[in-house]
């Protein structure tokens, strides 16, 4: 049934239904013949199917937002911590760096870095 067949029949129904433009009821019943009443309650099952399948869908999504969510907690809740050593220098021996520069290298990895 075609869209523009719904709205005609619902136009019907409605002026039958209030018989205020002396509307024939008997034109409406003979437009309710049972391949109309079949293909309507076709729809109706079909759209019936499709809210399950979208109930469904919203519980998988929020399965998956809830474990995702899980997922993440644990990861901040055991998230590394470093503490960084005093910086010594032997004679030019070892490589030094800015503890601004680690500490940046650090938080970009997602590694949580303890203040002094």
């Amino acid at each position: 049934m075609t869209a523009l067949n719904k709205q005609a029949l619902r136009e019907m129904a409605e002026r039958a239904a209030s018989d205020s433009w002396g509307y024939d009821r008997d034109e409406f019943n003979d437009a309710i013949t049972p391949e109309v009443v079949l293909a309507l309650l076709d729809e109706l099952e079909a759209a019936e199917e499709r809210y399950e399948d979208m109930l469904r869908q919203a519980r998988s999504f929020r399965e998956a937002h809830d474990s995702a969510a899980e997922i993440i907690r644990k990861l901040e809740r055991n998230k590394p911590v470093v503490k960084l050593p005093t910086t010594k220098l032997w004679a030019g021996k070892v490589a030094c760096y800015e503890e601004s520069e680690i500490i940046a290298l650090l938080t970009a990895a997602g590694i949580g870095v303890k203040g002094e």
